[in-house]
C-alpha cells in the first residue's frame, strides 16, 4: 500500500531488530541475543502491535521465530507504543522479568539514557530480513526526491549524520543523576535530524 502513495529517500538511518533487557536479567539467564530470548521461558517478551518485527515474527517460518511469536502474542506481552514497551522492560523485576522486542536505535538511545538497560541484536539482523531504513517520504513523483536523496548523501559521506547520532543518542549513564533523568522523546531527535536534512536540501535549491 505504502508503495502507491509515497516514495522514499535514500536511508538515513539504517536499523535492526533487536531487544531491550535489564542487565541483570541477561547475566542471570544468560541471554546474550534476541534469539536466547526464544530458547529459554523465565524471562518473557513482547513487540509493538501490529508493526513491522510483528509482522516479521507472525510470517516467519524459521522454528524458533514461530515459537518466539507465540510468546509475543499473547494478551500479557502485547503492547501498543514504544513507550509503553520501554516503560514495561525499565519497571521489569525479578519476580516478572520482561524484554521488549523493537528496533535497535530506538532502544540503543532509551538504554543510553539508563544505567541497568542492555540491547541485544539478533542473529538474523545482518541477513535483510532484520534490517529496517529510516527515510523521508515524498509524494510519487515529487520534484523534490531526488534533491532530498542528494542532501541525504551528502551528510551521510560528510559525517554529519554520525556526528549528530553521537551528539543526540546520549552516551550510557553512569551517575545516580544521569540514571534519574527523564527520557528525552526519541521523536523529537529524528524530528531534529529530518530538520538538518530539509535545510541541507533547502541550500541544495540555491
Amino acid at each position: 500500500m505504502r508503495e502507491r502513495v509515497v516514495d522514499l529517500s535514500k536511508p538515513i538511518v539504517i536499523d535492526r531488530i533487536a531487544a531491550i533487557i535489564k542487565k541483570r536479567h541477561s547475566t542471570q539467564f544468560e541471554i546474550r541475543s534476541v534469539d536466547d530470548l526464544g530458547r529459554q521461558s523465565a524471562v518473557k517478551y513482547g513487540v509493538l502491535a501490529n508493526g513491522a518485527n510483528e509482522a516479521f515474527y507472525r510470517r516467519s517460518r524459521v522454528a524458533l521465530h514461530e515459537r518466539m511469536w507465540a510468546e509475543m502474542s499473547k494478551d500479557e506481552n502485547r503492547v501498543y507504543t514504544m513507550e509503553e514497551g520501554l516503560q514495561r522492560a525499565f519497571n521489569s523485576n525479578d519476580e516478572h522479568p520482561w524484554a521488549f522486542v523493537s528496533e535497535s536505535t530506538a532502544l540503543i538511545y532509551a538504554a543510553g539514557q539508563r544505567c541497568d538497560m542492555l540491547v541485544m541484536a539478533d542473529q538474523h539482523c545482518f541477513t535483510p530480513h532484520g534490517v529496517r531504513y529510516l527515510s523521508l517520504a515524498t509524494p510519487i513523483g515529487s520534484q523534490f526526491r531526488n534533491r532530498l536523496d542528494v542532501a541525504v548523501l551528502e551528510l551521510t559521506e560528510s559525517g554529519a549524520i554520525s556526528r549528530l547520532q553521537h551528539r543526540w543518542w546520549p552516551a550510557a549513564a553512569t551517575t545516580s543523576a544521569e540514571c534519574a533523568a527523564p527520557l528525552i522523546s526519541l521523536v523529537t531527535t529524528r524530528k531534529y535530524i529530518a530538520i538538518v536534512i530539509l535545510s541541507r536540501y533547502a541550500a541544495l535549491l540555491y
